[in-house]
């Protein structure tokens, strides 16, 4: 069976895949986020105008791709991997506001940074809050030497002047993208059973001498016919019913059968 796979990241966004992406595992807020503002720092230093940006004409037929990590990344922004962690993620440089690809999103300049579920951290003082109310420090406390030192980092500039239209929030730098999945038509063929011979059978002294023989049974063929399923994720994970990072896959009348294309979607890292 082969299937066709198609990627589609909405109106005004493209698919970002860079290279030096090899994963789109952002961690927990917390400790294991400590490297992530010099990790942006080092990330964006030395792009220019040059640089690939986002453009609505890529990436607009993907059949068979293998999974690269990536993320949808609003167009004109720029794509870009994140040293460290080796994630793709969006940067916008008038206002130097980020997008990683499990929805959280923040700016550089502030160091203001807020996760898909709500948390908030502040990446310059280390300082965070949990959705739950939970709070503490990335860099364990305010002494710490892993705190950025500001002085001795390059930091990018947001754009003041006058530009055209107003600046893109920074959690709508990046979205979710949506992949189609053709299953086509396929014909399951008619199967024949052979007959089948009943032996004589030996109840205790008894002997039920009589074979009997069973007619041969065909089974009918049948056509399925094709099949899309949509899913919607922000990364290659493991579908759910809920969506959001995990995905969602769905189709009125999904049936027992659909196991089966669970595990192929899974195979094609979706």
């Amino acid at each position: 069976m082969r299937l066709e796979k198609r990627q589609d990241c909405g109106d005004n966004y493209s698919q970002c895949s860079p290279s030096g992406a090899s994963s789109t595992t952002v961690p927990d807020l917390g400790a294991g986020l400590s490297s992530l503002y010099v990790d942006l720092l080092h990330s964006i230093n030395g792009i220019s105008a040059a640089n690939r940006r986002s453009t609505p004409d890529d990436f607009k037929a993907l059949i068979l791709r293998s999974a690269a990590p990536n993320v949808c990344c609003r167009d004109g922004t720029d794509c870009l991997a994140l040293q460290g962690l080796s994630i793709p993620f969006c940067y916008d440089r008038f206002t130097t506001d980020f997008f990683l690809p499990d929805g959280s999103y923040g700016t550089i300049d502030s160091g203001n940074y807020t996760t898909s579920d709500g948390s908030n951290a502040n990446l310059l003082s280390g300082q965070y809050t949990l959705s739950n109310g939970t709070t503490g420090n990335i860099y364990g406390s305010a002494n710490s030497p892993e705190v950025p030192n500001t002085s001795t980092l390059t930091l990018p500039t947001p754009f003041t002047s006058a530009g055209v239209g107003s600046a893109i929030p920074a959690s709508d730098l990046g979205g979710l993208a949506t992949y189609t999945v053709t299953v086509p038509a396929s014909t399951i063929q008619p199967t024949t059973l052979p007959p089948e011979v009943v032996s004589p059978v030996v109840l205790g002294s008894t002997t039920i001498p009589t074979a009997t023989t069973d007619p041969a049974t065909t089974i009918p063929g049948t056509t399925i016919p094709p099949t899309t399923f949509t899913v919607t994720t922000h990364v290659a994970a493991t579908a759910s019913s809920t969506g959001g990072a995990g995905g969602m896959i769905s189709k009125p009348g999904m049936n027992a059968g659909a196991g089966v294309l669970g595990f192929l979607l899974v195979l094609l890292g979706i």
